[in-house]
């Protein structure tokens, strides 16, 4: 049946999701992979938790967290 016949607790709902991958060629660096996806989980998590839901604003939260742990990781800029 179409959605606008089903009963109000059979309604579809819209889930949203943040997919987050980090890779790295080397397994040696692996453990660095999962502390730059931690930062960049945190940054959606302070996104969410602010209230702001927008797909550019936490793509740039993401990646300025990625940067920074990166940096922190294996020095640079």
């Amino acid at each position: 049946s179409l959605p606008s016949q089903l009963p109000p607790e059979d309604q579809p709902i819209v889930a949203e999701a943040v997919g987050i991958s980090v890779n790295f060629k080397s397994a040696i660096l692996m453990p660095a992979a999962t502390e730059v996806r931690k930062s960049m989980e945190y940054a959606v998590e302070d996104c969410y938790a602010n209230g702001d839901r927008d797909v550019a604003t936490v793509q740039a939260q993401m990646a300025q967290a990625r940067d920074r742990t990166m940096r922190a990781l294996f020095g640079g800029r």
